[in-house]
C-alpha cells in the first residue's frame, strides 16, 4: 500500500500581493510578477508585468523560488478551471496566486501533476464571495499518495511526457491560428496596412440591418420555449454546440423582434475587457433561435460583401485592436455600443476576391477541426494518467 500524506504536511504554502499602481518606482522592473492572467502554461518563465526590489520590500508580495508550484486561488476561471504551473525561475506572486514550495524529498512535477489531478474535487470547494476561491485550508489537508522520491520522479516523468503531446497538439493549433491571421494579411492588408489598396470601408456602410442589441429577461422565464444564444455559445467566429443552447419563453412580437438568421453577425457588447468584441456567425439553423441582451446582430448587405469574409476579419488583430480602442470601462465591465461596432474599418475587396480567402480559410478550418479533437484526445490521456497517479495505480 502506498503512503499517503496531507499536503500542508509535505509543502509550505505563500501567499502574495499587488504593489501599489500609485507609486511607479514600485514597478517596470526586473522581477516577473505572476498573477491569474500569466497562468496559462504548465512551466511558468515570466510574466506580462514586471516589479522592482522596492516593490517587494514596500508590499504583501513575496518572490517565491524555482520550483514552486503555482495555484490559482482566487478567479472567476475557477468556475470551471484550476489553473496549476511549475515556476522556472523565481517569481513574485498576487493576493489571487499560491505558491507550494516542496519538501528536499518531496518532487515538485509530481506534487504539481496529483494538485492537477485533484481539480474536480478543489472545483467544489469554490464559494462566490466577492470573487470565487476556495479555503486554502482545503488544499493543506488534501491527501494524496507519497511514494518513494525515486517512484515519484518515474511517474512525474510519465505525465510529463503526456504535457508534452498536449502542449505540441495545442501549438499545432496556434501555429494554424497565426497562418490564418498571415493568410487574411497578404491577401488583402488590414486597417493599418492596406497595402493592396482596397478601399476601407466601415463596417456600418455595409451592414443590412442592425446593428441592434438582444432580448433581456427575467431568470423565471427561461428552462423552456426557443432556443437562446449566449455569450458563452461562440468563439473565435463560430457558434458552438446548437444543441446545449439553454430555452427562453417568448412571445411572438419578441420572437419576430429577437430571432437571428443564418449568417447573422453576433459580437459581444458587454464583458470583461478581454471578451468584449467577440463575434460569431450564426450557421444553418434547425429552428428558430434568440438572441440575450449582453450581444448585438446586424446583417450583412450581400451585394456588397460577404458574411463569411466580415467575420474573418473581425478576427483579426487589427480589427481586435480597434475594438479595444473603443472600450469603456465600469466597475467590473467593459462595454461597447451600436455606434463603435458600425465605426470599424475593414478593407473591402471585390466580392470574388472575398469568396477566394473564404474556401482557403474553410479548408484551414477543417484542419483545425482535426487538430482540435487531437487536442482534447491527448488532455484525455494526460488527465486520465494524473487520476491513476492520484489513485496510487501509475
Amino acid at each position: 500500500m502506498i503512503p499517503t500524506a496531507a499536503l500542508g504536511d509535505i509543502v509550505s504554502i505563500k501567499g502574495g500581493g499587488t504593489p501599489s499602481k500609485s507609486k511607479p518606482e514600485f514597478w517596470n522592473g526586473d522581477i516577473p510578477w505572476v498573477s491569474p492572467k500569466d497562468m496559462k502554461s504548465w512551466e511558468i518563465n515570466g510574466a506580462e508585468e514586471k516589479i522592482t526590489e522596492a516593490a517587494i520590500v514596500g508590499s504583501a508580495t513575496n518572490i517565491v523560488p524555482s520550483g514552486s508550484i503555482l495555484i490559482v486561488n482566487r478567479s472567476g476561471i475557477l468556475k470551471h478551471t484550476l489553473p496549476v504551473g511549475i515556476a522556472r525561475l523565481p517569481v513574485a506572486i498576487n493576493q489571487d496566486i499560491k505558491a507550494l514550495i516542496c519538501a528536499s524529498d518531496v518532487h515538485p512535477e509530481y506534487v504539481a501533476h496529483l494538485v492537477k489531478a485533484a481539480e474536480p474535487v478543489v472545483l467544489k470547494w469554490v464559494r462566490a464571495t466577492t470573487a470565487d476561491n476556495f479555503p486554502i485550508e482545503n488544499i493543506r489537508e488534501l491527501q494524496i499518495p507519497l511514494p518513494s522520491l525515486v517512484e515519484q520522479k518515474r511517474i512525474a516523468s510519465i505525465l510529463d511526457d503526456s504535457v508534452d503531446v498536449r502542449r505540441s497538439r495545442e501549438r499545432s493549433l496556434e501555429l494554424l491560428d497565426e497562418l490564418k491571421q498571415s493568410l487574411f494579411m497578404q491577401m488583402f492588408g488590414d486597417a493599418d496596412h492596406n497595402h493592396h489598396s482596397f478601399p476601407l470601408v466601415s463596417i456600418g456602410s455595409i451592414i443590412a440591418d442592425g446593428p441592434s442589441n438582444g432580448i433581456y429577461k427575467p431568470s423565471s422565464a427561461y428552462g423552456r420555449g426557443v432556443p437562446i444564444l449566449r455569450i458563452n455559445n461562440f468563439y473565435d467566429g463560430e457558434v458552438t454546440d446548437l444543441e446545449s443552447l439553454r430555452r427562453l419563453e417568448v412571445d411572438a412580437h419578441e420572437l419576430d423582434r429577437f430571432e437571428l438568421k443564418e449568417n447573422d453577425i453576433v459580437i459581444n457588447r458587454v464583458n470583461s475587457r478581454e471578451y468584449v468584441g467577440k463575434s460569431a456567425i450564426v450557421p444553418c439553423l434547425k429552428e428558430k433561435i434568440v438572441y440575450e441582451s449582453n450581444m448585438m446582430r446586424f446583417s450583412i448587405i450581400e451585394e456588397k460583401a460577404s458574411a463569411h469574409y466580415v467575420i474573418n476579419a473581425l478576427q483579426t488583430n487589427s480589427i481586435k485592436s480597434q475594438i479595444r480602442s473603443k472600450i469603456k470601462e465600469a466597475i467590473n465591465q467593459a462595454s461597447i455600443n451600436q455606434s463603435d461596432v458600425k465605426c470599424l474599418e475593414i478593407p473591402l475587396p471585390p466580392l470574388d476576391e472575398q469568396r477566394r480567402l473564404e474556401k482557403t480559410l474553410e479548408c484551414l478550418r477543417s484542419i483545425r477541426v482535426v487538430e482540435k479533437a487531437n487536442v482534447d484526445r491527448s488532455e484525455a490521456l494526460a488527465a486520465s494518467l494524473r487520476q491513476r497517479a492520484f489513485d496510487g495505480r501509475l
